[in-house]
């Protein structure tokens, strides 16, 4: 009787534990933002002038209408003693709760008619006056001991900030998922 009852209760730990097991496997991981940046290269001040008042006055706005409160836009400093590029960037990060607000806001702002009015020099550019001679837009996944954006808790003057967009290159997928890892597991998210 007694070898009957330890049998059993061997029996139920060993179910409990493979539940529990399983139950493990399926728990969901926390859920981690997209990131998009948008990179628009120029080649005159005039496109300069139009790309600025275009997100200033249009696409900015538009973007808070749309529930997307922190959107950066960004440009870089130049040395004193360096030469005037021969192309002007302008850099617009933007963070997204998920790939599906992402997927869904070029739909959002066509339907914003504020938008399209205010947006309209930009939007509807003619073929020979362009406002940047190249957009890159590049989609990314916050880190997973990083998943959600937050704000540099700064008080200087937005103007005197300085931000650095880093970028980790692999020479292979192996190597680059090496280096995301160095980031999360090898605790450098945290630094």
């Amino acid at each position: 009787m007694k070898h009957v009852f330890s049998t059993k209760l061997v029996l139920v730990l060993a179910l409990l534990f493979s539940i529990l097991q399983v139950t493990d496997s399926f728990a969901v991981a926390p859920k981690r933002d997209f990131y998009q940046l948008i990179i628009y290269k120029l080649k005159t001040a005039e496109q300069e002038s139009r790309l600025d008042n275009y997100l200033q006055n249009a696409y900015l706005p538009a973007m808070h209408r749309a529930g997307i409160e922190k959107v950066g836009v960004f440009k870089p400093i130049l040395a004193p003693d360096a030469a005037e590029p021969a192309e002007k960037l302008v850099y617009v990060f933007i963070p997204f709760k998920s790939q599906d607000e992402w997927a869904n806001l070029e739909a959002k702002l066509m339907k914003d008619k504020t938008y399209l009015e205010d947006g309209k020099d930009y939007i509807d550019t003619p073929w020979d006056k362009l406002v940047y001679s190249r957009m890159e837009s590049i989609l990314m996944r916050a880190f997973v001991d990083q998943p959600h954006f937050q704000m540099p808790n700064l008080s200087g003057p937005k103007s005197e900030r300085v931000y650095e967009f880093r970028s980790y290159e692999g020479p292979s997928e192996k190597l680059y998922v090496n280096k995301v890892d160095m980031f999360n597991a090898g605790g450098e998210v945290k630094l």
